[in-house]
């Protein structure tokens, strides 16, 4: 009920990452959630906290930006094969239109946690882009995508510990119930989002739902 616009990516049944609803048949997450194949075993698994408490939506056509190839513009969309139903569980989250260089927001993810659960957890998360944390990153691909705007470094906030997996991306960060950004972490652990407020960014979002 805090966060109705979650929802569970899987392939071929297996949960991959995160996405988030943002129209009755589009579920907003990373490219880099959607890279496997075949396309049409991925669902978006909607309205609850796990698989079996969910409804699943199966996808019609997997969307990746064209320009992305691993790093910038790490943004997809899932267009769905039927109508998402909006129930006080469920229901769409607004882009922000505003992009700061930095924020504290919420984290969500249905990643798998220390315990094994796969359930919806959340943490609080600082996003940046100075040249402090573009120079912790570890590789030219990573900087790359913070010093184009494309993305934030993301740190736990107060240093607290958290597991964060590749089944944690396309996790959403959120303030005031308002997108910013996705989580992404490479394959060098480098903790990333996806800076959805980015103006190309977002504009290629809208674009492609109203296209």
């Amino acid at each position: 009920m805090d966060f109705p616009f979650m929802a569970i990516v899987t392939h071929s049944r297996y949960v991959v990452g995160n996405g988030v609803i943002v129209s009755f048949k589009w579920v907003l997450t990373t490219s880099n959630v959607l890279y496997q194949f075949p396309e049409s075993t991925f669902c978006a698994v909607i309205g609850g906290d796990t698989l079996s408490s969910s409804s699943w939506y199966d996808t019609e056509r997997v969307w990746k930006h064209p320009e992305w190839v691993g790093w910038t513009y790490n943004i997809g969309l899932m267009q769905l094969s039927r109508t998402i139903k909006y129930t006080a569980a469920v229901q769409p989250i607004s882009i922000a239109t505003v992009n700061p260089q930095g924020l504290v927001g919420t984290m969500i993810s249905f990643g798998e946690n220390n315990s094994g659960s796969t359930r919806m957890q959340k943490a609080q998360v600082v996003l940046s882009s100075d040249d402090a944390c573009v120079n912790i990153l570890s590789t030219y691909f990573s900087k790359d995508m913070i010093r184009t705007g494309h993305g934030y470094c993301l740190a736990a906030l107060n240093g607290k510990e958290y597991r964060f997996e590749s089944d944690d991306n396309g996790g959403a960060i959120v303030v005031d119930n308002l997108l910013y950004g996705l989580f992404d972490i490479t394959l060098e652990k480098d903790l990333m989002a996806t800076r959805v407020s980015d103006p190309e960014i977002r504009n290629w979002v809208h674009s492609m739902m109203n296209s």
